[in-house]
Formats: structure tokens, C-alpha cells, sequence
């Protein structure tokens, strides 16, 4: 009897390891995915903010577009024509405009971001 009382607990223990192994792989699997869910908000917001910065700066090139349209038909009606390196200025100024924007969105380098900041940009071209 002595030995299957031995037998018994040593068979009762390597239960008992093997329960402890899967309880503490479970509470590492528990805190991997705390720990993915936390990444994954960080990155959320630091999208969102991107987003507002992005949608910011289209509602200031749009803006920056109203006024030179309307400042060139005033300046048609006036009968005062721009000179073609003035014209050529605000070309480029537009166009770096633009090109902060681009790189701004190549910051956020997520696809939903950069759609939406072509979209706004795109939308703002057509006015």
C-alpha cells in the first residue's frame, strides 16, 4: 500500500504541474493580447490625430484656393491682369502646399488615412 500511495501522489503532483504550466501559458496569452489591444489604441489615435492635421491643412489649402480665385476675378473685373511670373508663383505655392501634405501623409503611411486626405485634396481642386 505504501507504494501506490507513493504512486498516487506523484501522479496527483504531475497533475497538478501540468494544470500550473497551462494556467500560467493562459496568463501569458492573457497579457500578450492586453498588450496588443494597447498597441493597436496607441496607433488609433496617433492616426486620428494625423487625420485632424490632414483635414486641417486641406481646409487651409481650400481656403487658400477661394481666395486667389477670387482675387483674380476681382482683379479681371478691375481689368488688372497678373503678370505671368506672379501667376507662376502662386502655382508653386499651391504646389508646395500640396507637397506638404504629401508628406505629412507619408507620415501616417496607412492607406485609409492617405484616401481620405486625396479625397478632401481632390475635392478642394474642384471648387
Amino acid at each position: 500500500m505504501n507504494i501506490g500511495n507513493i504512486y498516487g501522489l506523484a501522479s496527483i503532483r504531475r497533475s497538478s504541474e501540468k494544470e500550473d504550466a497551462k494556467q500560467l501559458q493562459l496568463e501569458q496569452e492573457k497579457q500578450m493580447l492586453n498588450d496588443k489591444v494597447t498597441s493597436l489604441e496607441f496607433s488609433l489615435e496617433q492616426q486620428a490625430t494625423q487625420l485632424r492635421e490632414l483635414t486641417r491643412l486641406a481646409y487651409s489649402l481650400d481656403e487658400k484656393l477661394q481666395k486667389r480665385s477670387i482675387l483674380s476675378l476681382a482683379k479681371k473685373t478691375i481689368g488688372q491682369e497678373k503678370s505671368p511670373t506672379n501667376v507662376d508663383h502662386e502655382i508653386n505655392s499651391v504646389e508646395s502646399d500640396k507637397t506638404a501634405a504629401g508628406s505629412v501623409a507619408n507620415s501616417a503611411n496607412e492607406g485609409a488615412v492617405l484616401s481620405a486626405v486625396n479625397y478632401l485634396i481632390s475635392g478642394s481642386q474642384e471648387s
